[in-house]
């Protein structure tokens, strides 16, 4: 069975990274200083020294970012905490017998155990996983856990298997969503419930990292750029207060605001059409339509990455079709005096910045000049190391710290898949957001399986 231990975050090393990552951007900076005043401020220049301004953003200020301390148990705080009625909601379709039963494991290894977990399995014409969940609900490993519920629907639909779950707990203080295929980190719950202690936190996720990214090449480079999504970007926007989308494989929302909102998150609809998927961004947009998103780094757990292109193409489309209507639902939802608003126009600037750059440095450029443009490789290579080097403060209890390294040094790969995933299939999803497929889970698409060092890896 896969055990988890340890902490998220190495913070001896991330002061150390923070000053080479500083160093590093400042050298950059003088030399785009340079390079304008002697040689003028050429396209190419221009190009590269915006994206350098995103850049300082997403990769500079998340080492500002801290944690919310998790308070003494006897504190005032401690005790509020521990009266919090915590549901988790776990909703599954096709999911990996093994993946599902590691789930059930590291939930009932928690320091601070949940009330109430309700899984809903959804889209079969038979209980596929009901014997496997009753097995651990009357095993001593969920014991302290006063209620245990599983549910199935005939339907396949992740909005409303949570809403089952949801209804059946009316007086659940916080919703906690996890994913069928996530292992928790011991401390995932008791860390991640530290920021409601102020009471203008409405929602807050956890890290997750890769529980397959030895498996191939893909999930090593998958995993470079997932993590850091985290550890980058939503860590600076939770500087502001202001997450736009947590995971819902590991997130945490007040009870009252989902309650709220649930009535158009069964009902919300894009041009006329019902959107199933989406759901982890719109119920992170409620939870700031009244109050604060954070990103607790210290609550953290691991999840499948996809194993071939194929699956990952069809996850990441259907990811990006969701970013294009959501993003504009929340232009309209937010007032433009809430940081979201500006975060949300900067992703867009940022979307169309990088596509006119891409195509004028590597495809109109070099077809006019007949040179290749050999320097923005370097430099994209460079950059690349800058703003993944937070990879390396992550504490991996199932890996050697040289294993991270040599994932680290291949970041410049990293980048160039994401050039893929986050340029090429953000158009795809761009001209297919309406399409209301889900694209994935219509099979078992990755499995688990036990590795040597106690964690997981295929």
């Amino acid at each position: 069975m896969p055990v988890t231990t340890g902490r998220g975050l190495r913070s001896r090393r991330v002061g150390v990274l923070a000053f080479c990552v500083l160093v590093a951007a400042g050298g950059l900076a003088v030399h785009h200083a340079w390079q304008i005043r002697h040689q003028g401020p050429t396209a190419l220049e221009v190009i590269v020294s915006v994206a350098f301004a995103f850049l300082c953003f997403t990769s500079l200020a998340p080492y500002l970012h801290r944690d919310v301390a998790t308070p003494e148990p006897g504190s005032r705080s401690g005790r509020s905490l521990a009266r919090l009625k915590v549901l988790v909601v776990v909703p599954a379709h096709n999911e990996d017998p093994a993946a599902f039963v590691a789930m059930l494991a590291s939930i009932s290894a928690q320091t601070r155990l949940p009330q109430r977990v309700h899984v809903v399995e959804n889209g079969y014409p038979d209980h596929r996983l009901e014997v496997l969940f009753e097995q651990w609900a009357a095993s001593s490993v969920a014991e302290g856990i006063a209620s245990t519920v599983y549910s199935h629907r005939g339907e396949a639909g992740k909005r409303d298997a949570q809403a089952v779950a949801i209804g059946d707990a009316p007086d659940a203080d916080i919703i906690m969503t996890v994913d069928s295929d996530v292992i928790l980190d011991p401390r995932a719950v008791e860390d991640g419930l530290a920021p409601f202690v102020d009471q203008r936190v409405t929602a807050v996720g956890g890290v997750l990292l890769g529980a397959n990214p030895l498996r191939n090449w893909l999930t090593r480079l998958i995993e470079l750029g997932y993590v850091c999504s985290f550890l980058n970007g939503r860590a600076s926007w939770s500087l502001l207060g202001s997450v736009g989308v947590h995971c819902g494989g590991l997130a945490f929302h007040r009870g009252w605001v989902v309650r709220k909102y649930l009535p158009h998150y069964l009902t919300h609809t894009v041009a006329s059409r019902r959107m199933p998927y989406g759901d982890d961004a719109m119920l992170t947009r409620y939870g700031l339509l009244e109050g604060r998103s954070l990103l607790q780094m210290s609550a953290f757990g691991y999840t499948l990455h996809p194993v071939n292109l194929a699956h990952l193409t069809r996850q990441r489309v259907r990811w990006w079709r969701s970013w294009w209507w959501g993003n504009i639902w929340l232009l309209r939802a937010f007032p433009p005096t809430r940081a979201i608003w500006w975060l949300t126009v900067a992703n867009f600037v940022r979307w169309l910045w990088y596509a006119t750059a891409v195509a004028a440095a590597l495809i109109i450029g070099p077809s006019l000049t007949g040179i290749a443009p050999w320097m923005f490789v370097v430099w994209l290579a460079g950059v690349s190391y800058v703003a993944n080097a937070r990879y390396l403060a992550i504490r991996r209890p199932d890996q050697r710290w040289y294993v991270q390294v040599v994932t680290f040094l291949l970041a410049p790969l990293s980048s160039l898949l994401h050039v893929y995933l986050c340029s090429v299939l953000q158009w795809v999803g761009l001209f297919t957001c309406l399409d209301t497929g889900w694209g994935t889970r219509s099979k078992v698409e990755v499995r688990l399986q036990s590795s040597r060092n106690g964690l997981v890896k295929q």
